[in-house]
Parts: C-alpha cells; structure tokens; sequence
C-alpha cells in the first residue's frame, strides 16, 4: 500500500471529486467546513485530516441520496455560521475568566 504526501494527495484529490458531484447548496456547506477544519482541525497529522473530510463526503453524500434539507445536515441557525459560533465562543470562554460578569 502507497503511503505519504502521494498517498495524501490522491485521497484528497478523491475527496474534492466527490464533493463535486454534491447538489449546488450541499456542495457550497462542504466547502466551508473545509474552510474550517483547516484551522480547527483535530491533529497535525494529513492522515486525520483526510479521515475527517472523507467522512464528511460520506454524510454529505447519504444526506443529498435522501433528500434530507441541508439545515437538518449541519443544524439550525446557530450553526450556520462557524465564524459566528466561533466568536461566541470566544465571547463566553474570554468572559468567564474574567470576572466581568
């Protein structure tokens, strides 16, 4: 089995293939979790990385096969935004330190 950054670049390459076949709204979703995971994501390591995409493909996938709303997908509006829960986040955890209320 071929394993490395060529190995790495071919599972990605299969993995962007795949969210290209996504309906329009599905395939926008996934493209910005992506966006995310790349600075939230959960190791160092390509291999993890990968494995992550690679199974959000596979809920994208079922989820357009079943014609399940986008919204049920990646949940309601509180979720919609990554950048907008990230900095409610920030908000909460900067707040609880310090003392202010």
């Amino acid at each position: 089995m071929v394993t490395g950054p060529i190995e790495d670049k071919r599972r990605y390459r299969q993995y962007k293939a795949r969210t290209q076949r996504l309906p329009a709204t599905y395939h926008t979703a996934i493209d910005a979790l992506q966006r995310y995971l790349r600075f939230f994501r959960p190791s160092d390591k390509a291999d993890s990385l990968l494995a992550t995409l690679e199974d959000l493909a596979d809920l994208f996938e079922q989820s357009a096969a079943n014609g399940t709303p986008l919204r049920e997908v990646v949940g309601g509006t509180r979720w919609s935004s990554p950048r907008r829960c990230l900095r409610t986040t920030r908000r909460v955890s900067g707040s609880a330190g310090s003392g202010n209320g």
